[in-house]
């Protein structure tokens, strides 16, 4: 931490969040807070965070919700990729298990992948997620991340969006299931992960066996 954003320990302990200045979007603790009401885990999503001395970094976070001392506390382990972020766009993203893909949270960088701001797509105010999928890997996708859940297994899978300016962008997806607290139903699953454009691709769909339609 004090190597990678300047802060020493006695910069930070005993302070909160709004006294120091390492939050680039100051509603991003909030939303981790709320994140972390429905399920006592995040796993791997991208925030930005202000090193002491301004420069803004990309970060990999994870958080869980530990007691100390009979005190609920968050514990974060967090990566820098500002070298990955800067040269590909890589989103993280918590969204329901539906049709539509109804996003809850979604990072910053939407805009630079989608045409959308998180404001458009968070809770499908304008458009949801699985509008934008092209209509012949919808299914694929859908079922995909079934049959995974099935398995309790994380999915990786690719598939093409259409943006708002019209453009077809492949997209490669990780993500995993995380029960909503306190329920584990299907109901309550929400699926948490990360989704990259490809910068490189020869769009030939002969090598893209799993875009072709069953």
């Amino acid at each position: 931490f004090t190597r990678i954003l300047e802060y020493s320990p006695q910069d930070v302990i005993g302070k909160i969040h709004t006294q120091i200045n390492l939050w680039v979007n100051e509603q991003d603790p909030i939303t981790i807070k709320y994140l972390l009401q429905y399920a006592q885990v995040i796993k791997q999503q991208i925030f930005q965070l202000r090193t002491k001395s301004g420069e803004i970094k990309s970060f990999l976070l994870s958080a869980e919700e530990i007691d100390i001392n009979k005190q609920a506390c968050i514990f974060f382990m967090a990566s820098d990729i500002t070298n990955i972020t800067q040269y590909s766009c890589c989103i993280s993203y918590r969204c329901l298990n539906d049709a539509d893909w109804t996003m809850k949270y979604i990072s910053n960088d939407c805009e630079k992948l989608t045409g959308y701001t998180v404001r458009e797509l968070v809770g499908n105010n304008i458009i949801s997620y699985g509008d934008m999928v092209h209509p012949d890997d919808s299914k694929y996708v859908w079922v995909t991340v079934q049959q995974a859940f099935a398995n309790e297994k994380a999915y990786e899978i690719s598939y093409r969006i259409i943006t708002r300016s019209k453009d077809i962008k492949y997209i490669w997806e990780r993500g995993q299931v995380i029960f909503s607290r306190p329920s584990s139903n299907t109901n309550s699953l929400h699926l948490e992960g990360l989704i990259e454009v490809f910068t490189q691709l020869n769009l030939s769909e002969e090598k893209l066996p799993i875009l072709r339609k069953s």
